[in-house]
């Protein structure tokens, strides 16, 4: 994500009873570059912190950040999760001083009505309400809904396979081309399910065979798909760690030592990777990824490791 932000206001309504927030939006640059980023990491820990009903953690990120970037629609935002608190007296300060410092506001007839009650000697709920100004724009970094993402990139795999029963031993090794597709969903903030699909191209160029240099130029195709878990470690930034179990197959072509077979069989794959937010619901980033399966078929039984660095983009 870009350094230099600064905040647009933006309605969004998180569920039916809690009330919206402003949402703080890159639209330009800030005097103090690395004050600002940090800015924008606080107004997202500040956004999930609201959405998980965290209203203290909110509102203590929200001041922090506020104070950083001194973005005046920041202050709805204070005075939303000082509502929600109870905290009548500063949540009616902070709305006055988001009029003082917006006076062209959209939400402006709402954020007086809610003034206007809070100042009534009887407590009662926050009332919900929407702060309206650009509607097409979203919070980067949400990891939250729906998601698919695409990978490629390069590595290399290691196979030590037995044929004829066990009674002969080999090793292979090659680089590889390698992809990863996968869709999924939110089950919580930064947590998701989801389904994936891994390919791994190789071509060998070392082969042995009972300690015996065999010939190159066999292509393996390594097919993997199954369940994966995708678990972003703060719901604001970007790194994140992903895990799956898959059912994997394996077909061996060409003219070399080995014949042409196919096995089949089960594994998992481990990755991690950061992301950086290039539009609202469009990420690209690195991803590294392991994988190991075992695969039989009739004459082979196959353990293969396969290490892979690849480029994703992320569409929320």
């Amino acid at each position: 994500m870009a350094v230099g932000l600064s905040y647009a206001l933006l309605a969004v309504v998180v569920c039916a009873l809690q009330p919206a927030l402003v949402v703080a939006q890159a639209n330009g640059t800030a005097a103090n570059a690395a004050q600002d980023q940090e800015g924008r990491r606080l107004f997202e820990a500040g956004r999930a912190a609201y959405v998980d009903g965290k209203y203290r953690d909110a509102l203590n990120y929200f001041r922090e950040a506020h104070r950083l970037s001194g973005r005046p629609q920041l202050l709805f935002n204070i005075g939303q999760a000082a509502d929600r608190l109870g905290e009548r007296e500063q949540a009616t300060q902070a709305f006055r001083d988001y009029l003082a410092a917006v006076p062209d506001a959209d939400n402006r007839a709402e954020v007086e009505a809610r003034i206007a009650e809070l100042e009534q000697p009887e407590p009662d709920a926050g009332t919900e309400f929407v702060a309206a100004s650009p509607t097409d724009d979203q919070a980067s970094g949400q990891r939250e809904g729906w998601y698919f993402r695409s990978a490629l990139g390069l590595g290399g795999l290691t196979d030590s396979f037995t044929l004829r029963l066990g009674t002969v031993e080999g090793k292979a090794s090659g680089p590889s081309a390698a992809l990863e597709l996968a869709v999924g969903h939110s089950v919580h903030p930064g947590l998701a399910l989801a389904a994936v699909l891994g390919v791994e191209w190789a071509t060998v160029n070392e082969i042995e065979v009972e300690g015996t240099a065999g010939s190159e130029g066999q292509v393996g195709v390594l097919s993997m798909f199954g369940g994966m878990i995708d678990w972003y470690l703060d719901p604001a930034d970007g790194w994140h760690l992903q895990g799956a179990l898959v059912v994997t197959r394996m077909a061996v072509t060409g003219e070399s030592t080995l014949p042409d077979h196919t096995t089949t069989g089960g594994g998992f794959m481990l990755g991690g990777g950061y992301e950086w937010s290039v539009q609202d619901d469009i990420a690209i980033g690195v991803l590294g990824r392991l994988t190991a399966t075992q695969l039989k078929g009739d004459d082979f039984t196959h353990n293969i490791v396969a290490l892979s660095a690849l480029f994703s983009a992320t569409m929320f």
